[in-house]
């Protein structure tokens, strides 16, 4: 008889982890990371493939294909990834709770995520 052994979480996510890596360099797009922790902010910024904002600087208008960027800024967190199509999705959160975009509030919490992650890609 065949059983199936429960995974383990941890070997899941370096499996995603590995898989994301993957898919950006199959693009030809290199992961990058900017990591800033001071007294008031631990802020980190992963992105693979190039992001493109919007001019007023709210909002994130394009991701090349396959790329992602992935923001937390003190729990404050920002998913916006691209499928092949160049579709973006998003994932917001504020803590534990999870906004949706379409969220009246979102879109100051997207304008403030926008302009932290806009100061720190360029550098």
């Amino acid at each position: 008889m065949y059983t199936m052994k429960k995974k383990n979480p941890f070997f899941v996510l370096l499996l995603l982890i590995v898989l994301s890596v993957v898919a950006c360099n199959f693009h030809g797009h290199r992961t990058k990371t900017v990591k800033v922790n001071n007294d008031e902010n631990h802020i980190k910024i992963e992105y693979c493939g190039a992001i493109t904002f919007s001019e007023d600087g709210t909002a994130i208008e394009d991701i090349s294909p396959d790329g992602y960027i992935r923001y937390n800024n003190n729990g404050q967190r920002v998913y916006a990834e691209s499928n092949e199509n160049g579709e973006i999705s998003y994932k917001l959160y504020d803590g534990n709770r999870r906004l949706h975009i379409s969220d009246p509030e979102a879109h100051e919490f997207m304008s403030h995520a926008v302009q932290v992650m806009e100061e720190y890609y360029y550098r």
